[in-house]
C-alpha cells in the first residue's frame, strides 16, 4: 500500500509540476506567475518539484520500502513551510512562494509523514519450506 501511494504521489507531483508548461494554467499577476491563479512558481521550484517527483516514483516502482524517501520528501517540504511561513515570501531567497504555497507544503508534510508512518506494505511472509 505505501509502494502504491508513494508512487501515486509522484505521478500526480510531476503531471501538476508539468501543467506549469501548458498554456493557460498559469497567469502572471505583477510580474509573478501563479499556477492556476494562486501558486507561486519558478523554475528553482519546478527542478525541485520534478527531482522529488522522480524520486517518489523511482523509490514507488523499486524499493523494497519508501519510508525513507517519504521522510525525506517530507522534511523538504516541512522545511519549505517553515521557513516561507517566517519570511514571508520566500525561501533562503532561491525560491519566492505565497501563503499558499506554505500552506500547501505544510499539507505535503503532513500527508508524506503519514504515510511514512501510518501506512506499511504487507509483510512479506517467507514460504515454507517443505522438506
Amino acid at each position: 500500500m505505501q509502494r502504491k501511494q508513494t508512487l501515486l504521489f509522484g505521478v500526480v507531483m510531476a503531471i501538476v509540476t508539468t501543467l506549469n508548461f501548458i498554456p493557460g494554467t498559469s497567469v502572471v499577476r505583477d510580474g509573478t506567475k501563479l499556477l492556476f491563479g494562486i501558486f507561486q512558481v519558478g523554475p528553482g521550484l519546478e527542478v525541485l518539484h520534478y527531482a522529488m517527483a522522480a524520486a517518489l516514483i523511482l523509490f514507488g516502482l523499486l524499493a523494497r520500502s519508501t519510508r525513507g524517501v517519504l521522510v525525506t520528501t517530507g522534511t523538504i517540504f516541512g522545511l519549505a513551510a517553515i521557513i516561507g511561513w517566517i519570511s514571508g515570501d520566500h525561501v533562503f531567497g532561491l525560491m519566492d512562494v505565497n501563503v499558499a504555497d506554505n500552506a500547501l507544503h505544510t499539507f505535503f508534510a503532513l500527508f508524506l509523514f503519514t504515510l511514512a508512518f501510518a501506512l506499511r506494505d504487507a509483510p512479506r511472509v517467507p514460504v515454507a519450506v517443505r522438506g
